[in-house]
């Protein structure tokens, strides 16, 4: 169990979903350096340690390489994220995020 003073806020992403409206999330971003290094999966994910520089961007969704890799860096995000219609791709972001381009690996 993670000691919650060992976060750190580093931001919120609300994330719209125009042609999905129920999707729509407002998000709390947090960062810890604190971990017993036990990752335990879920029904949603299999987590895995990854080096920052070699995220499996390709393999999320399409809104992390607009933020993550700025937190992870140590700055901070405030952002609202528009998906496209096809509610995987992202349309737009406030302000406007440049993206990480995906490695081709």
């Amino acid at each position: 169990m993670l000691d919650p003073t060992a976060l750190a806020h580093a931001g919120s992403v609300r994330f719209r979903f125009p042609s999905r409206s129920s999707w729509n999330q407002d998000v709390e971003v947090f960062l810890t350096g604190a971990t017993d290094d036990v990752l335990v999966p879920s029904d949603e994910i299999t987590p895995a340690w990854y080096p920052v520089d070699y995220l499996p961007l390709a393999s999320m969704w399409d809104d992390a390489r607009y933020w993550l890799p700025t937190v992870l860096g140590g700055g901070r995000v405030d952002a609202t994220i528009t998906f496209a219609a096809d509610a995987r791709t992202v349309e737009a972001t406030d302000p406007v995020l440049t993206p990480v381009p995906l490695a081709r690996h």
